[in-house]
Parts: C-alpha cells; sequence; structure tokens
C-alpha cells in the first residue's frame, strides 16, 4: 500500500464494486437462510480488513527490504530463492546492511563485489579497500608467433570496447560501450615473429576479453601462450608464455593500476578473479548474481560468515578468504 499507492487505489475501487456486487447478489437469492445472509454479508465487510492485515504481515515479515512482489503463493521471497522462479534482490536489497557488517566486524583488507546489478559504490570504512570489477582499461603488448605462412583469422569477443593492432595495423576497432560482440579480422602472415597490440576497456556490467585464432589449417581457438611473446619493461628481452599486460583504474587508459604477465586473452572478468590480481579479503555475493552467473568462482578458499536474509531467503552473503 505504500509502495504502490495509485495500486493500491484501483485495488481499493475494485473491491468496493466486488462488495457492492456481493451484497447484490445476496438480496436476490431466495434460497439462502436469514443466518446464513447475514455471515455472508459480515464476511464481506470484513474483507478490506483482513487483506489490510495480510499486507501488513507480509511487509512486517521482509521489512525494511523492498521484497512484496514475491506472492506468498509461491512461498513468498524464501520459496522464490529455493525455487529460482524469479530473481531475488534484484534493487540490491541487504548491501547495505552486508556493508554495516563488514564495518562493524572485519579487519583492514580488500573487498570484491559480486552483485547484479552494479549499485552505487558502497561505504566503507577507509582500510577497506574496494575493488570494483567496473571501469578500467588494459592494454597488453608482445609479439605473435606465425607457425606458417597463411590467412590468420583473428577473432576478439569483448563486453565493452577493444582495438588489436598487428604490426602496427589496427585490424580490429570497436571502442563502444556494448554487450559481448565478436569482431573477426583476416590478417597475412609470414612465419616467425609479429607485434602485436591489444586494448580494451570495461565500463559497467558484464565484462570479457577474449582474443582467438583460426591458424591455416587450424581450427578456433584461444591463442596458446607458446606463441605469445613478451618483454618487461625497460628489459628488452623477449621470453615465451604471454604479453605483458598494463592495467588501468579507468576506461581512458590512464591512472595506472598494475601490470603483469597474462599467459593468454581469455578472461570472462564476471567468472574470474584474475582480473582482480590478487583475491580479495571479503566477498559480498547476492541472489541475482548466483543465478546469472552460476559457478563464478571458486569459493573453497572462502568462509560464509554473514547472510542478510528477510523472509528465510538469503539476500546477500559475506565471504571472507582463509589465510
Amino acid at each position: 500500500v505504500i509502495l504502490f499507492p495509485a495500486l493500491a487505489l484501483m485495488a481499493a475501487a475494485g473491491l468496493r464494486q466486488a462488495q457492492g456486487l456481493g451484497r447484490q447478489a445476496l438480496q436476490r437469492s431466495p434460497v439462502l437462510p436469514s443466518g446464513w445472509s447475514r455471515a455472508l454479508r459480515g464476511m464481506i465487510a470484513a474483507l478490506p480488513a483482513a487483506l489490510l492485515l495480510y499486507l501488513l504481515l507480509i511487509d512486517l515479515r521482509i521489512h525494511p527490504y523492498y521484497l512484496d512482489y514475491y506472492n506468498e503463493l509461491v512461498g513468498g521471497p524464501s520459496g522464490v530463492y529455493q525455487r529460482h522462479l524469479l530473481e531475488l534482490a534484484w534493487w540490491n536489497e541487504g548491501t547495505d546492511e552486508a556493508v554495516a557488517y563488514l564495518n562493524q566486524v572485519a579487519p583492514p583488507g580488500r573487498v570484491g563485489l559480486l552483485l547484479e546489478p552494479i549499485p552505487r559504490e558502497p561505504s566503507l570504512r577507509r582500510d577497506l579497500k574496494l575493488i570494483s570489477r567496473d571501469q578500467f582499461s588494459a592494454r597488453w603488448r608482445g609479439k605473435l608467433d606465425a607457425p606458417r605462412a597463411g590467412e590468420y583469422q583473428l577473432i576478439a569477443i569483448s563486453d565493452d570496447g577493444v582495438r588489436v593492432w598487428v604490426d602496427q595495423r589496427l585490424v580490429i576497432d570497436h571502442w563502444q560501450r556494448r554487450p559481448v560482440t565478436e569482431d573477426r579480422a583476416m590478417v597475412t602472415l609470414r612465419p616467425g615473429l609479429h607485434d602485436l597490440q591489444v586494448e580494451y576497456f570495461q565500463d559497467r556490467g558484464q565484462a570479457a576479453i577474449r582474443l582467438l585464432w583460426e591458424p591455416p589449417g587450424g581450427g578456433r581457438e584461444a591463442i596458446p601462450a607458446g606463441h605469445l611473446l613478451y618483454a618487461e619493461p625497460g628489459s628488452g628481452q623477449l621470453k615465451r608464455g604471454g604479453l605483458w599486460g598494463e592495467y588501468f583504474r579507468r576506461v581512458d587508459l590512464t591512472e595506472p593500476w598494475v601490470s603483469r604477465v597474462d599467459p593468454q586473452l581469455n578472461i570472462d572478468v564476471s567468472r574470474a578473479f584474475s582480473y582482480w590480481m590478487a583475491p580479495p579479503d571479503y566477498l559480498l555475493v547476492n541472489a541475482p548474481y548466483e543465478w546469472l552467473h552460476p559457478g563464478p568462482v571458486d569459493l573453497t578458499r572462502y568462509t560464509l560468515q554473514y547472510t542478510v536474509r528477510a523472509a528465510g531467503a538469503p539476500l546477500v552473503k559475506v565471504y571472507r578468504r582463509m589465510r
């Protein structure tokens, strides 16, 4: 009633009309005993109060969360969660309580958010560092070792933007926000080493970056680490086994974050911790994320510390990494 006043008024008008129709039907019925008629009229008159009491009880069960749209006929929020009927806590109900728990009891550490949809940035203590899976960019540089001469098809799968250069020639250029998309380019390569550079940015939501190839006479696959070479900055010495990756805190390749060797560009950011460079000390995982990304992370190294619940349904779970 409080959340949807317009719908509540419409329901009240419909209920009023139903009461009137019920009374008219009782007046026209010649077969009902007078005692039964009085009892039925009393039930009709009491119906609004009964429905109001029902709504009040439901609101008390889920208070302070916005979950009263889950009908009790399917078991309420708990039944919806157990049967995977709909996404529970889609509006990030419970996140504030989980953050308050961390602020109160957690030692200093890194916090990772696995939440759908992406909420506003939580108000964590200063010694609890938020590790976001959104709004970052990366650049990989190195060499591509072509085993034979011929036509190679390069495939970039990304969400959001990606650019690929081979021998200083831009062959894939889609630098915009978009869902997971596959881009292809045919390049003619001689046997041996070729300059390779890949740039990527992730804005919000789902995230992925993969670089695959179809070599002459071969099948489609992620470019093997054995065909990628890198040189650490300042060394000039090529090493086989991946590309040198530079990560940035902003989507425009500014504010350097960290650098590392990536054996392959075959990363589904929404399912992996690898882009976080190191596993977070704490994880906040909500129900929609669990369902949208089944098996997103290996939680065997984590212990469940706290669960935010409403009407028997878990909304947000707080995990701590085992030492």
